[in-house]
C-alpha cells in the first residue's frame, strides 16, 4: 500500500517565557506533553473553526491532491494556564 500525508498542520506559538524550545522539541514528541513536562504549559480550552475549502497549491502538492479538490481546514485556537 502507497503511503502519503493525510494531514498537513501547521502550528505557530510565542517564543515568550519558552527558553531553548526550538533546541529541546523533536516532532516525534507529543507537543502537548513536551510544553506541559519542560515549561509548565496545560491546554485548558480551545476554540475550533472549520471550512472546506479548495487545495491551495501547496497544500495540494503535500497531500498529492489535484489543485482545486476540497481539502478540510481547521483553525484551532489552544488556551492555556499562561497568559
Amino acid at each position: 500500500m502507497e503511503s502519503h500525508p493525510v494531514m498537513w498542520e501547521i502550528t505557530y506559538l510565542p517564543n515568550l517565557n519558552l527558553p531553548k524550545f526550538t533546541k529541546q522539541y523533536r516532532v516525534e514528541q507529543s507537543f502537548f506533553e513536551f510544553l506541559g513536562k519542560n515549561y509548565q504549559v496545560e491546554i485548558v480550552g480551545m476554540e475550533q473553526e472549520l471550512w472546506a475549502i479548495a487545495a491551495p497549491p501547496d497544500a495540494a502538492q503535500y497531500l498529492r491532491v489535484s489543485e482545486g479538490n476540497p481539502i478540510l481546514k481547521i483553525h484551532r485556537k489552544y488556551h492555556t494556564n499562561r497568559e
